[in-house]
């Protein structure tokens, strides 16, 4: 069985905004409330989503959601059913790493988003 994207459970995305692993770019700028105020995706990132949907999704993850049968090739992210956090916890690209956050209650929303090298690496 190929090895699945590992994941890393973080505290949150706002008090300290992920970066890349492998380039070190700060992927999310929030705003003084705390809010996604911009997306920076760099080569790097995979994906980026919440619980009710996608934000950012590459060309290389819907690649990997059709090879896993998750979507069809023309297909839309909207077609794709089951939970997003257990969706990206599927992913079998080589050395790819997933940045989880899960808020407490009484929120209990979640966002990840989904990082790996780039193919010639």
């Amino acid at each position: 069985m190929p090895d699945r994207i590992e994941v890393r459970e973080v505290d949150d995305f706002f008090d300290d905004p992920p970066h890349c692993p492998f380039c070190g770019i700060q992927t999310i700028e929030p705003d003084e409330e705390g809010f996604d105020k911009a997306l920076h995706p760099c080569t790097h990132l995979l994906f980026y989503a919440y619980d009710d949907g996608w934000e950012h999704l590459s060309d290389r993850a819907r690649e990997e959601f059709v090879r896993l049968g998750l979507m069809a090739k023309d297909g839309s992210e909207d077609e794709i059913d089951g939970s997003i956090d257990e969706i990206t916890s599927r992913i079998e690209i080589p050395g790819s790493i997933k940045l989880a956050t899960y808020m407490p209650p009484p929120s209990l929303h979640g966002s990840c988003m989904g990082f790996a090298p780039n193919h010639d690496v």
